[in-house]
């Protein structure tokens, strides 16, 4: 808590409630408690073996709530309060470097504050510490405003109307500072958050996707301890598990019109198995390859194994490497180095996935909006490989092209989209 952090820093830390008889408000708790979070962390941030005291006061004049934190610490000087509340203002390097921060922490709170149409200042002196105010409407309940929420002067009271179910949230927004916004927010209700941007990171939106349908649906690293180290003539014994292993696989499948760049299958690929690698060892497997889901690239008519086929990975007993295939009715597992080449198959383009269908499907198009693959008909193909849902990711120009693109061959796809950042 912050009561903890300040008293590790050797400050006391205290409230002052004045609310003239109006015990509750109108308002934004969820803005109002990340402005306060954010004063009240900076002030700890920079006092040490001092005092930092939080008021709230309700205005003699009106609606106004005034929410005041004031600290023992090193101060302002006048020069710099106004570009203090700037993006990435850090007055002192050196100290600033002692006690770590992005910079963006009263950046944050000028924004919320204006959003809620209130004002936001200080008052300090160089050496002598700081009082930062914020001054909101907040007028009582028995006021006629529109549809608000409430904020209680008991500050245990949740901000809910009940509680709140943690999820798992990626925030993909181009602007760092609303990410960090947003990320705060969402942690402070509890939330895990990963974020990317909307272009050069998208790599954590197909990551993210990924371990939902393998790690956490599909029950992947559970089932992958099971088989490791197994001798390979168990197979027949095993099948219940190879049968969920390979369900798993089959149920989601990110579709590419490229094996290069960006959102290439080799790219995708690559990175997915340095995760896959990570997810494995920290589950105690430590084969680099264990796990691994791999597609043949060509026939091999001895094997029984074709061009396209999906297998997986598994560390067999003495340590040896297999891959374990469905064959016909059963499963068989070949030496590594006795099947045709293979390649990742986390990603593959949907050329490769013809006579295929998957349950789940992401379907990344190019970012170039000319791209020659670019096609209603390659687009119809890879959306309809899905059995249940597609989650389509395109730069607004590259969807429209391939959308417009005529056909050779009439597909029947229509397509309706919204004239957002992407669809």
């Amino acid at each position: 808590s912050q009561r903890g952090v300040s008293e590790h820093r050797g400050n006391t830390l205290s409230q002052v409630v004045e609310t003239h008889g109006v015990d509750y408000a109108v308002g934004d708790p969820i803005r109002i408690r990340q402005v306060l979070l954010n004063l009240i962390g900076n002030a700890i941030k920079f006092t040490r073996n001092g005092s930092i005291t939080v008021e709230a006061v309700r205005l003699a004049d009106g609606d106004l709530v005034e929410f005041r934190v004031t600290d023992t610490g090193i101060g302002i000087a006048a020069k710099d309060r106004e570009r203090i509340f700037e993006d990435f203002v850090m007055l002192d390097s050196s100290f600033s470097r002692t006690v770590g921060g992005t910079g963006l922490g009263l950046a944050i709170v000028r924004r919320l504050v204006k959003a809620m149409d209130g004002e936001v200042g200080l008052d300090s002196t160089s050496g002598y510490g700081s009082s930062f105010w914020v001054r909101l409407p907040l007028p009582s309940p028995d006021a006629d405003v529109p549809s608000a929420r409430v904020v209680s002067r008991d500050v245990k009271q949740s901000s809910q109307s009940g509680p709140v179910r943690p999820m798992k949230i990626l925030v993909v927004e181009d602007n760092e500072i609303n990410r960090l916004i947003v990320r705060e927010l969402l942690q402070g209700d509890g939330h895990a958050v990963d974020e990317a941007l909307d272009g050069p990171e998208w790599p954590l939106r197909y990551q993210t996707w990924i371990k939902e349908h393998y790690f956490e649906a599909g029950n992947y690293l559970s089932l992958m301890n099971q088989v490791k180290g197994m001798d390979h003539n168990q197979m027949d014994a095993m099948a219940g598990v190879f049968d969920q292993l390979f369900t798993c696989i089959n149920q989601a499948r990110i579709l590419t019109l490229v094996n290069q760049g960006t959102v290439g299958a080799e790219q995708i690929n690559h990175n997915l198995s340095q995760l896959f690698k990570r997810e494995l060892q920290s589950s105690g497997m430590g084969h680099a390859y264990h796990g691994a889901v791999i597609m043949v690239k060509r026939n091999d008519k001895s094997l029984n194994l074709f061009n396209g086929d999906t297998g997986v990975l598994i560390e067999s007993a003495g340590g040896q490497l297999r891959a374990v295939f469905p064959v016909k009715t059963t499963y068989v597992a070949y030496s590594i180095h006795v099947i045709p080449d293979f390649s990742p198959a986390f990603a593959i383009t949907v050329h490769k996935s013809q006579g295929s269908e998957f349950e789940h499907v992401m379907l990344p198009l190019p970012h170039d909006a000319n791209h020659r693959l670019l096609s209603r008909e390659i687009l119809y193909t890879g959306v309809t490989r899905a059995k249940q849902s597609v989650l389509l990711l395109a730069p607004q120009a590259a969807l429209q092209s391939a959308i417009q693109r005529k056909n050779h061959r009439h597909s029947g796809l229509r397509l309706w989209h919204e004239d957002e950042g992407e669809s």
